[in-house]
């Protein structure tokens, strides 16, 4: 599929924020977004140690590795949490260099864990329509002060019905079930408008259904043209939706490759001490 028949399923804040379909020279995707050689220690402990890997636009790839491998640390250096001591992420072409969190977020870059956790006392709505609104003014509470309230709550509501969440938009957030909830953190990251988007575990405390389900809905975003990165520990269904894995173990890329292939990699099943990567690949 080209990019602008991967772009036409999305949201329309998700369509301009990518902008045109980034196509190479050669009719072949263009990374989106590229790690060269990132290395970060805290005290004595190198957390990252020249990690470095790209993600093509559309792409959805798995970030997965056992406890204490560094997959937090690297989401938070993306986001621009934490400035690393080595290395450099670009973004679309951009070096990020010492872009703020919220100067990463209007460029494009979305992860759930960025913004604050929902307002549980705001509805469903007005909390993606405030998130909605940070993209375009720079912060939440200018988003709450100066959005365009019929404007921020149209877009909020297409986003509502495209993950499922229309039946929740005037519930206050402290009333969801927890699958509910794991919907809305993903939508408040969509109404971001993001280039690329990044999953920090949205299947955790789920059971096997509510997990699938979610999994399914995390692909059709991906299936309508978002670029994603998912960590995540349920490696079942990871394998089951993402073509491709970057595996980190120790700070460092560990594997990379074709999903499938990847997880019966024997690094990889050492890594995880065997029988979970094994049955996850099956």
């Amino acid at each position: 599929m080209n990019g602008a028949a991967r772009q036409a399923g999305l949201p329309p804040s998700a369509r301009a924020a990518a902008g045109p379909p980034a196509d190479g020279p050669d009719g072949g995707p263009t990374p989106i977004l590229r790690l060269e050689g990132i290395g970060l220690s805290f005290g004595g402990l190198r957390a990252l140690d020249d990690v470095g890997f790209a993600v093509d636009a559309g792409e959805m790839i798995g970030l997965i590795g056992p406890n204490g491998a560094g997959k937090t640390t690297c989401l938070r250096v993306i986001a621009g949490i934490q400035a690393p001591d080595d290395g450099k992420v670009v973004l679309a072409g951009r070096d990020l260099g010492r872009a703020s969190v919220d100067e990463r977020v209007r460029a494009g870059l979305a992860l759930t864990h960025q913004i604050v956790r929902p307002l549980r006392a705001l509805s469903v709505l007005d909390n993606v329509a405030l998130a909605w609104g940070r993209r375009r003014v720079g912060g939440l509470l200018a988003g709450l002060a100066r959005r365009r309230r019929d404007e921020a709550h149209a877009a909020a509501a297409d986003l509502l019905g495209r993950l499922g969440l229309g039946a929740y938009a005037h519930h206050t957030a402290d009333k969801l079930p927890l699958g509910v909830f794991k919907r809305l953190e993903v939508a408040r990251a969509m109404a971001l408008g993001p280039r690329i988007l990044f999953l920090d575990e949205p299947l955790a405390g789920l059971n096997s259904v509510e997990a699938r389900r979610l999994a399914d809905l995390i692909r059709s975003l991906n299936d309508d043209g978002l670029t994603i990165v998912l960590v995540e520990h349920n490696l079942r269904e990871v394998v089951r939706i993402c073509p491709r894995l970057v595996v980190l173990e120790s700070g460092r890329v560990l594997a990379d490759g074709p999903a499938g292939e990847t997880i019966r990699d024997d690094a990889v099943i050492r890594a995880y001490i065997g029988e979970e990567v094994i049955d996850a690949g099956h």
